[in-house]
């Protein structure tokens, strides 16, 4: 495991500092319609693999990930791990941990 794990307040912190923070809602497209953080693109767990090369070249980029409790985003981390991607981040607790603004019905997707 060398994804780093890191609470909503460093999150929004990164968030506030960055506006092109690459942010990944690893839910279903509905649960990311439903209740989302601002500015985050769904890419469903169970479609990370096939997806995610073709539309993010630079392995070390930091990418931000979260889902509803923490684990979908760790089994999405390790997954990215194992494709070769270094500098990947995974909110704790996910978006049920996240106490700041979250929007309803975003179409961003990749």
């Amino acid at each position: 495991m060398s994804y780093k794990v890191i609470s909503p307040e460093e999150l929004k912190s990164d968030l506030e500092n960055n506006k092109n923070l690459l942010l990944i809602d690893v839910r279903s497209k509905e649960e990311h319609y439903e209740n989302n953080i601002p500015n985050s693109v769904v890419i469903p767990l169970d479609t990370i693999d096939e997806n995610i090369e073709s539309k993010l070249k630079d392995k070390n980029e930091k990418i931000f990930l979260y889902c509803l409790t923490g684990k979908r985003s760790k089994i999405a981390a390790d997954i990215l791990e194992k494709l070769g991607y270094t500098n990947i981040y995974v909110l704790d607790g996910g978006i049920n941990n996240w106490n700041h603004e979250s929007e309803k019905a975003s179409v961003c997707s990749l």
